[in-house]
């Protein structure tokens, strides 16, 4: 089948393996982000390109360009699947943890109390998301190529992933300021913003430590003590912002 790219107002031959050929459209398209994201995640996310994507989904080009119309479309898309894959596994992860505390009740801790529960929570958070979410390395590079580019869409896309992320641990402290009767000192909003960014900094500092031939969380015992070092600075400055509730006296 001879199809006339738009982008390019070239004429490719539609050529698929017998795995694609029986495909729809967005199975198709779903099918060639996944390879997208293998050549991403080999070669980085800028330099993914729509030859190399036909290679590594074992068709022609010529499907690539029917299913995208050009080069940014698959990026946006794949932009898109990253984000969404991230927040979704995360959210599923401090649900998850929420569900476990309400089972425990964590009404009277100290504020070494309060430090503890919450870095237990994080770890959890953190290594559900590293072993599930197997794009999320690429947040980093999506978020420097949105910055580069003038497309609003892949802007508003990070807007999002942000928005997202703060409102998730905005829920997440204020049910915990609940259970614990505490109270933040910081607007909720601000300290929320304040735990995505000092996320983001463990997980570039994370990122750093791996090697190709140890990519694994903690790969190493000098690596595990910088990662744990780290959190613990996190939340020390997280619980920096609580304070038990007052207890209000009885009338007499």
């Amino acid at each position: 089948m001879l199809y006339i790219c738009p982008a390019t107002r070239q004429p490719h031959y539609l050529v698929e393996s017998t795995n694609t050929m029986r495909m729809n459209k967005e199975d198709r398209r779903a099918h060639l982000i996944k390879a997208a994201m293998i050549v991403a995640r080999r070669e980085g996310f800028a330099q993914v390109t729509t030859r190399a994507v036909a290679q590594e989904a074992d068709i022609s080009l010529g499907v690539v360009h029917y299913c995208f119309q050009d080069k940014e479309e698959l990026l946006y898309e794949m932009a898109a699947h990253t984000i969404n894959e991230i927040i979704s596994t995360i959210t599923n992860s401090v649900r998850t943890t929420v569900s476990r505390t309400e089972s425990n009740s964590m009404t009277g801790l100290s504020i070494t109390g309060l430090e503890e529960a919450l870095y237990s929570d994080a770890i959890r958070v953190l290594n559900e998301t590293s072993a599930k979410a197997e794009n999320s390395p690429l947040i980093y590079e999506i978020i420097s190529y949105a910055f580069h580019n003038s497309n609003k869409r892949f802007q508003d896309l990070i807007t999002r992933y942000y928005n997202s992320l703060t409102q998730l641990f905005c829920n997440y402290l204020e049910l915990i300021a609940q259970r614990t009767a505490v109270v933040w000192s910081m607007d909720l909003n601000q300290l929320a913003s304040v735990i995505v960014d000092l996320m983001h900094g463990y997980l570039l500092r994370h990122l750093s430590l791996r090697t190709p031939q140890k990519p694994a969380l903690a790969s190493s015992a000098d690596a595990m003590k910088v990662v744990e070092e780290s959190l613990t600075l996190v939340i020390r400055t997280i619980v920096r912002n609580a304070e038990k509730r007052p207890v209000s006296l009885p009338l007499h």
